[in-house]
């Protein structure tokens, strides 16, 4: 055994470079086709993505990768490992349909799919503190099909009178071959509907239209059960009906005499040109599944990236939150962030109708109008209309434009009617027609004195935890932003005094089921939270584990998305 001098990479997106071509050397060394060696550095690229982006960066872990190659007489290995915590390849779920369209398939899992597809040993195993993979790839080799034999095979010949293939049938019958006539292309639907027919021989008696339909339905059916087409005529010296099926599409054809020998060589090439077809149209298929699986997993870094890195934490209180997308990417979103210098702060969460990519392009929309609405310093005195009044007080409404602006809490009623209500008319305006909205809520609070101002449009009722364990409800005080323009959107005030907890989540929480069905429900959330939070970190992480365990093995229907606010014990009021 050879061994290549050991390739030791930090665990990050960076050094997939330097793994890929320390790959493609050991290949070329190898002696491997580029066929070959682009399948071996695709598998290991997929491994080692799952090892940073999974593996390391998720669980906030760092630690190297090393890359191993061993050159043996018959084989190329690639051994892959790191100190990510255990993960098998080998146990992912395989893709339920790859011809499902994209909007109907679980994104996910894919490209480990294809990894182990796409070599010809995979092998994992756990040694001591490491994840090893271990990629083979034989030397030398070459895609040589078995010799095909006719006891193995079955043919299906097709003539408007039996009588014409008569020879033809004999003579296959002779040779060991399992054979079915058909005269209709009712007949032949079943056998080739059903994978049975290893191969379909048509004769040039054949109408035009019964051949199209047939050759209709091969195309029809999945790679891997499509026969092989060949013609069949008696009239070589009068060729324009044999020329008409080949126009069509089939490859080859057999012809009086029948000769043993050509009849065995030309089917046996045959079964193995729609081998080698079905093989290429599965490559490519595959091969673009793993392009959108990757331009998902782009989008699902990117979109991400939009989330907060790290939270404001004003002096006296504290901020957490928890993000678990149902896809890679989702339509939750979180945010928080200073206003008016750092005398105000404000936070979100919101949940776009919907799932998958249309939704997460939505998520992108409205945090990005949210954001920009609430950091907005504008004249309020567009707000002097019932549709986005801030109660629907007559009196108040009755007052005075200069008396409704007086009458408004202080800083920051404008961020939450300019980020909630401008987001609304722009998605109604501008992407009514697509159908999406949010749920959002939206609370602006005052570090200094614990005051909360808020906007609950539409979204699953926050409560604030209070220090004695008491709990108060945050119902909706508008309806879900992007659904009516002119949606009334009112302000609603609360305090949060030392020690108490302001918990907000989306209904990924409570909906979850278990695999029996069951829902996480706000009864069980609400019971799990008499216990007043010693912090909000704490808080976050006893809703996540109970969460977690309660889903189990179940697959997760919808995003999970919580936010905490927690004001400290002693903070003075």
């Amino acid at each position: 055994m050879t061994a290549t001098e050991l390739l030791t990479v930090p665990g990050n997106l960076d050094a997939l470079d330097d793994i890929a071509t320390y790959v493609l050397n050991a290949a070329t060394q190898a002696g491997l086709d580029r066929k070959s060696a682009y399948r071996l550095r695709l598998a290991v690229d997929e491994i080692a993505t799952n090892i940073v982006t999974h593996g390391y960066e998720e669980t906030g872990q760092e630690g190297p990768i090393w890359v191993q190659a061993n050159l043996l007489p018959q084989m190329l290995t690639i051994v892959l490992e790191d100190e990510a915590p255990e993960y098998d390849p080998l146990n992912t779920p395989t893709p339920d349909d790859l011809d499902a369209p994209i909007e109907d398939r679980q994104i996910g899992g894919l490209g480990v799919y294809l990894t182990l597809r796409g070599v010809d040993e995979f092998h994992y195993e756990r040694a001591g503190a490491r994840n090893r993979n271990v990629f083979t790839m034989r030397r030398g080799t070459r895609d040589v099909p078995a010799e095909v034999s006719p006891a193995g095979l079955t043919l299906l010949v097709y003539s408007p009178n039996p009588a014409v293939v008569g020879s033809l049938t004999t003579t296959l019958r002779g040779l060991g071959y399992s054979v079915e006539v058909v005269t209709s292309p009712e007949a032949a639907q079943q056998m080739i509907t059903g994978g049975e027919a290893s191969a379909l021989l048509i004769s040039d008696s054949t109408p035009v239209h019964d051949v199209k339909t047939l050759l209709a339905m091969s195309a029809e059916q999945e790679v891997g059960k499509r026969p092989a087409l060949l013609a069949y005529t008696q009239h070589l010296v009068q060729p324009e009906r044999l020329k008409t099926l080949l126009d069509l599409g089939i490859p080859d054809y057999l012809s009086l005499p029948l000769d043993p020998a050509l009849v065995r060589a030309r089917i046996a090439a045959a079964v193995e040109l729609r081998r080698l077809s079905d093989h290429s149209e599965g490559a490519r298929k595959d091969a673009e599944w793993l392009l959108i699986e990757r331009d998902v997993q782009i989008g699902r870094d990117i979109q991400l990236s939009f989330l907060p890195q790290t939270l404001p934490q004003p002096p006296g209180w504290e901020l957490a939150a928890y993000f678990r997308p149902a896809r890679e990417v989702a339509g939750d979103f979180y945010d928080a962030f200073e206003l008016t210098n750092g005398r105000r702060l404000g936070f979100v969460i919101a949940d776009v109708c919907d799932k998958g990519v249309g939704a997460a392009l939505f998520m992108a929309l409205f945090k990005t109008l949210i954001r920009w609405g609430a950091q907005q310093n504008v004249n309020l005195g567009w707000l002097d209309t019932a549709s986005t009044s801030v109660t629907q007080n007559r009196e108040w409404l009755k007052s005075s434009p200069e008396a409704r602006r007086q009458s408004l809490p202080s800083i920051g009623t404008g961020s939450l009617l300019n980020a909630i209500a401008g987001t609304n008319r722009y998605i109604v305006e501008n992407h009514g027609m697509t159908g999406y909205f949010a749920t959002v809520f939206f609370g602006i609070l005052d570090p200094q004195n614990g005051n909360l101002i808020y906007i609950n449009a539409g979204h699953n009722p926050p409560f604030i935890l209070r220090a004695n364990g008491d709990q108060e409800l945050l119902k909706p005080t508008g309806p879900a932003v992007g659904m009516l323009l002119d949606g009334v959107f009112n302000i609603q005030q609360a305090k949060l005094m030392p020690g108490d907890t302001l918990f907000a989540y989306t209904d990924g929480v409570t909906d979850a089921k278990d695999i029996h069905g069951q829902f996480f429900s706000m009864h069980h959330l609400t019971e799990l939270m008499q216990k007043p939070p010693s912090s909000a970190n704490g808080a976050v992480n006893r809703v996540r584990d109970q969460l977690l365990e309660h889903i189990g093995a179940a697959a997760q229907f919808d995003d999970i998305t919580m936010i905490c606010v927690r004001r400290d014990q002693g903070t003075p009021l």
